[in-house]
This record gives C-alpha cells, sequence and structure tokens, in this order.
C-alpha cells in the first residue's frame, strides 16, 4: 500500500536516525520517546537497535502501546492517566531520570517537559 510505504522515505530515517546517530544512544541506557507515530515507532526501534535496556514509549493514545511494545519499548505511559507530570513519572520510574530523550511530537508543551 502506497500510502504507508511513504513514511518509510523520512519518518523511518528521521526517527531511527535521531536515535542512532543525533542522540548516539549507547547499550544499556534508558530512553524516552515522545510519541508513538511513525517517527517515534523509528525512534523505538533505533533505540532497541542501539542496545537500550530500557525503552520508554510516551503517547496520549494508548492504542499505539501494542505496537511501541512489539517494536521494542519496555514501558508504555499516557500522559492523560497519569496525575502528576509525566517528567516526575518518569524520574520515579527510573529512580533518577532517562540517559536520552526523543521529542517525536514538537510540540512545545512536549519540548518544555522534557527540559
Amino acid at each position: 500500500n502506497l500510502e504507508r510505504v511513504c513514511l518509510l522515505g523520512c519518518g523511518f530515517s528521521t526517527g531511527y536516525g535521531a536515535a542512532i546517530n543525533n542522540a548516539k544512544v549507547t547499550p544499556g541506557s534508558t530512553c524516552a520517546v515522545f510519541g508513538l507515530g511513525g517517527v517515534g515507532l523509528s525512534a523505538v526501534m533505533g533505540c532497541k537497535a542501539a542496545g537500550a535496556s530500557r525503552i520508554i514509549g510516551i503517547d496520549i493514545n494508548s492504542e499505539k502501546f501494542a505496537k511501541a511494545k512489539a517494536l521494542g519499548a519496555t514501558d508504555c505511559l499516557n500522559p492523560r492517566d497519569l496525575h502528576k507530570p509525566i517528567q516526575e513519572v518518569i524520574i520515579e520510574l527510573t529512580k533518577g531520570g532517562v540517559d536520552f530523550a526523543l521529542d517525536c511530537v514538537g510540540g512545545s508543551e512536549t519540548m518544555v517537559g522534557k527540559v
């Protein structure tokens, strides 16, 4: 289906490349991927390929979690289901925070929360 294949042109290389080439995810690291669309799922695959031991997928659509886990996410969080800010939950979940955070949403609210 050509409508789905077109995502491979830029979506895959953007997400996967962000993890491998830009962030340079390291083996054994913990990663958070914000947004689990085409770019985010590709980032999850890049984190897994780089050897990350924990990959936390974050999205406001919980229906994306099954695919994210199938591609390598170890945990998935929906900020709308939480009773505190996502960054606090991630710090508690990881006992201090992540080594790499990849923004695959691009919204200012998401970016401010990661800083």
